[in-house]
């Protein structure tokens, strides 16, 4: 190592050893707090310093007291008298910051001002070599200790679980370059907090990976507070009040062993990958308010879970409660949707006004299951500026009271028949999703568990559609792409050599228009790669059998049951093997699979799909259910950790042609280079291609102008590239910023 020739050799002339017992050095000193208890209130820690002499560190005798400096503070100048308590004015008004005196052990950098024993401060920490992760906040971490039987009882040894520090008394450990990567034992208070949020597979909403030790330099900034202390003693606040005031306690018993956690605040930029590019406010007990990024989203979760709100990247608002949600004002309220307003009650909706309740509409269809009532305590008014028809099915009757007038141009009585009612149509009902709490894996999502009218219903955590489900795209300038996580792209890199078998515009045109856009891809492209699915599954619409799926798509049971189509359970109970035969009396042979499906009750009739044959002779239903198991399979890939929804359209494309056509399951263990046969892993390459093919050809055919129309022939290469190139290098000067790629 170079020697530094400028530093200090010496003392200046006028230096005196010994001034009052302490160096006359200004310092600074580094020192181990050994008491953090100060009478006056101000912060003042009482510090061993080696270099002040005392052999031993745990005599009083040898301890110095040093006064806290705060990075910024200020105060006003006393404006009043000096007797009684002063007034609003008159007393001084502090400002400023305040941060919580560090635990006894912790070494403190201190110097003392003109050399003056009186005059000691700390300035800041020293840290502690190999220690930060927890640092500002309490970060998931993928290398945790799965011995724990935590880890597999309640976490199901989920991809990230928020840890505490590594052993650093395990020379194996501390002595490892790699210190920060090493297993660390899970953080019980913040994992189970999250758990029962149902949170702990959520990594947007969930365990983050902010911490000072995540890459270098770090891009997280933040701070957190200590959290209560737990100590050795056993006390907790109540009791160590109570023991102090009768004096019972010892120095041994109040040893602070560890901490609870406390409030954290982060602003992350994001890692390298670009996750976790969020601000982040969270309580020790849970409380939270997250602003992500990269997760396009404002969320906001009770420490309970029971209750939470999201405003989505599609401009959805979404608000859950176990209890009840309330609403009043004083004024007036105005709810206006400009398509439907869906409201189901499992119970009662009752409806008051003091004076008058008007409705309006162009057709009202009022139907009642039971009993349907009116009752007025003046008049009743019936009027048609037509027909007025009145029919009873079984029996008719009019009691008129004292008096009944019937009048007409001709009264006919049981002649000339009666004027035919159509009954009242019910309302369509769907199946979504709803969470349910299993006592060893904490918080579920069930597909199609709850039976309602609405189209959206926000769940318990885990709600697998945040920011899907709605029909409309909303586009931000400045939104940016993100790269897949590494695992994924290690498994694209293996895809660019395979030819893709891509779609030709009849393919696209052969589809209805998609009603929704899914994370990244925009309806064209959802289009797409519906238009791919159907080449690929090589069906038509009206057929189907076990190996290739229902209809054009080639949709199995198990996916038709995610999305909402089948009833919960279909799968377990009546297709465990599908594929097995049953033979009739007059001889005919029927699999398992349309044999069950073929029945009518384990149809949900979403969309109308009442049974097998409803199903198979509507293709444009079928559009639509695809689009569900697409949104379905975006957020299992998500929960899994192979795409954020956030990457380029044509590699999510390709993601989710691969789920359709050989599963979830399959694709995630493709993603994540787990065992897959070789005639498997090589099917999922060629379907990935061909999807990122068919969103690479939507973007380059279609535009809104040509959207719906028949086959412009097949022209190539009609974009004028070089010149949007050069105005993007004009606008984007820098070569440090990384231009778009189109």
């Amino acid at each position: 190592m170079a020697e530094n020739i400028q530093r200090n050799r010496g003392r200046g002339s006028a230096y005196k050893f010994d001034k009052g017992g302490v160096p006359s050095e200004f310092g600074p000193f580094i020192g181990i707090i050994k008491s953090s208890v100060d009478s006056t209130r101000a912060g003042r820690l009482r510090v061993y310093i080696e270099a002040f002499g005392g052999e031993n560190p745990d005599n009083e005798s040898n301890w110095r007291t040093v006064n806290y400096l705060p990075h910024f503070y200020g105060a006003t100048e006393h404006a009043g008298g000096n007797d009684g308590t002063g007034n609003f004015v008159g007393n001084r008004h502090t400002y400023g910051m305040w941060f919580t005196p560090p635990d006894i052990g912790t070494r403190v950098f201190c110097f003392f001002a003109d050399g003056d024993p009186n005059k000691g401060y700390y300035t800041g920490c020293v840290p502690d070599e190999g220690l930060g992760h927890m640092i500002p906040a309490i970060a998931g971490s993928t290398k945790y200790d799965k011995t724990s039987p935590a880890a597999d009882t309640f976490y199901n040894n989920s991809s990230s679980i928020p840890v505490t520090e590594i052993n650093g008394e395990n020379p194996e450990v501390f002595e490892d370059s790699r210190f920060w990567d090493r297993a660390k034992p899970i953080h019980a208070l913040q994992a189970y907090s999250i758990f029962q949020q149902g949170l702990i597979n959520d990594s947007i909403r969930g365990p983050i990976s902010s911490s000072s030790q995540r890459e270098s330099p770090s891009a997280v900034f933040g701070v957190s507070t200590p959290g209560t202390a737990i100590y050795e003693g056993g006390y907790s606040k109540e009791t160590l009040k109570t023991a102090i005031e009768s004096g019972e306690v010892t120095s041994d018993k109040i040893k602070v062993i560890g901490r609870n956690g406390g409030h954290t605040l982060v602003m992350d930029d994001g890692d390298l990958e670009g996750n976790d590019q969020l601000v982040r406010i969270r309580t020790s007990k849970g409380h939270q308010i997250t602003m992500s990024d990269d997760g396009n989203c404002f969320y906001i979760t009770h420490a309970n879970g029971q209750s939470w709100l999201e405003f989505g990247a599609q401009g959805t608002v979404d608000v859950f409660s176990t209890n009840s949600v309330n609403v009043r004002t004083q004024g007036t309220i105005n709810l206006h949707a400009d398509k439907d307003i869906n409201m189901y009650a499992g119970k009662d909706i009752n409806m008051m006004t003091k004076q008058q309740l008007n409705l309006e509409s162009s057709f009202i269809n009022l139907r009642a299951e039971g009993e349907l009532k009116a009752y007025s305590k003046l008049k009743i008014s019936v009027r048609s500026d037509q027909t007025l028809a009145l029919d009873a099915g079984k029996v008719g009757s009019f009691d008129g009271g004292d008096n009944l007038s019937l009048t007409g141009g001709c009264v006919a009585l049981n002649s000339g028949g009666s004027i035919p009612v159509s009954p009242a149509t019910a309302i369509p009902k769907n199946k979504v999703n709803d969470s349910t709490f299993d006592q060893t894996k904490g918080w579920e999502s069930r597909p199609a568990k709850l039976e309602t009218i609405a189209t959206r219903v926000p769940t318990h955590e885990p709600w697998p559609i945040h920011n899907l489900g709605v029909a409309n795209s909303v586009s931000f300038g400045g939104q940016q792409e993100t790269s897949l996580p590494t695992a994924t792209q290690t498994a694209f890199d293996q895809v660019s050599g395979f030819v893709p078998d891509g779609i030709a515009l009849e393919d696209y045109t052969a589809m209805e228009k998609a009603t929704k856009s899914i994370e990244t891809l925009n309806s064209d492209q959802v289009t797409g790669i519906m238009g791919q699915l159907g080449k690929d599954t090589a069906q038509r619409y009206n057929e189907f059998s076990v190996d290739k799926g229902l209809g054009q798509f080639g949709l199995d049971a198990e996916q038709l049951e995610s999305a909402g189509y089948l009833m919960p359970g279909t799968v377990d109970r009546f297709l465990s093997d599908p594929s097995s035969t049953s033979t009739d009396s007059f001889g005919n042979t029927t699999t398992q699979l349309e044999k069950t499906l073929a029945s009518s009750t384990v149809w949900t009739n979403k969309n109308g799909a009442s049974d097998l044959n409803s199903f198979l002779k509507d293709p444009v239903l079928q559009q639509d259910a695809v689009q569900d198991v697409y949104n379905t399979n975006v957020s299992q890939l998500r929960a899994n950790g192979v795409v954020k929804g956030t990457e380029s359209a044509d590699d999510l494309g390709g993601l989710l042609n691969a789920s359709v056509l050989y599963g979830v399951d399959n694709t995630v263990k493709w993603s994540k280079n787990e065992d897959l046969s070789t005639e498997k892993s090589n099917g999922i390459k060629q379907s990935v291609r061909n999807g990122q093919y068919a969103v690479g050809f939507v973007n380059e055919k279609i535009t809104p102008d040509l959207s719906g129309f028949g086959s412009p022939g097949g022209y190539a290469g009609t974009t004028d590239r070089a010149g949007v190139v050069e105005a993007g290098n004009a606008l984007i000067s820098n070569n440090k910023i990384p231009k778009p790629k189109y």
